[in-house]
């Protein structure tokens, strides 16, 4: 039995190869959304109905939680009634931007390889300037003093 020890901390988004369901400019890719970049370009729809942003993780992961990065410049309001779904399966939607750019959702391990933010309603523009997916912990990996070091990271309503 091999059992792997990832990093609880460590975001996969990264790693996958990020798609949107259209392109408002050049410049405004659905990949700037994966790239560790905070200061980067955003991605940015044209102005359609239930515009969607997705994640191909690459292979099937348990996802403890995904952190959703609006845009600080303007427009926060776009992002209200966005959905997060793993898979087919939802993790949460954004009811507020209210005193905050950013929006964590935590999953409870739901199973998936595609992360998708879908905006439904006509005439909207879904823009997103990070993406962050965070997976479980492999199963056996909490054993013994990993135990103890995921706990002084990780809110217990994520565990």
């Amino acid at each position: 039995t091999v059992t792997f020890y990832l990093d609880p901390l460590a975001n996969v988004a990264p790693n996958g190869q990020a798609t949107q369901s259209s392109l408002y400019a050049n410049n405004v890719h659905a990949v700037n959304v994966i790239n560790e970049d905070m200061t980067g370009l955003c991605s940015h729809t044209v102005n359609q109905s239930s515009p969607w942003w997705k994640l191909d993780l690459l292979a099937v992961h348990r996802v403890r939680a995904v952190t959703i990065f609006n845009r600080p410049d303007c427009c926060p309001k776009r992002l209200i009634g966005a959905e997060i779904l793993i898979g087919n399966s939802p993790c949460g939607t954004i009811s507020s931007v209210e005193g905050t750019l950013t929006h964590t959702f935590h999953c409870g391990d739901m199973e998936g390889r595609y992360v998708v933010v879908i905006l439904p309603g006509q005439k909207r523009i879904l823009s997103l300037c990070e993406v962050e997916v965070y997976p479980a912990v492999a199963s056996g990996a909490e054993e013994g003093s990993n135990k103890e070091f995921i706990n002084q990271f990780w809110p217990q309503e994520c565990q």
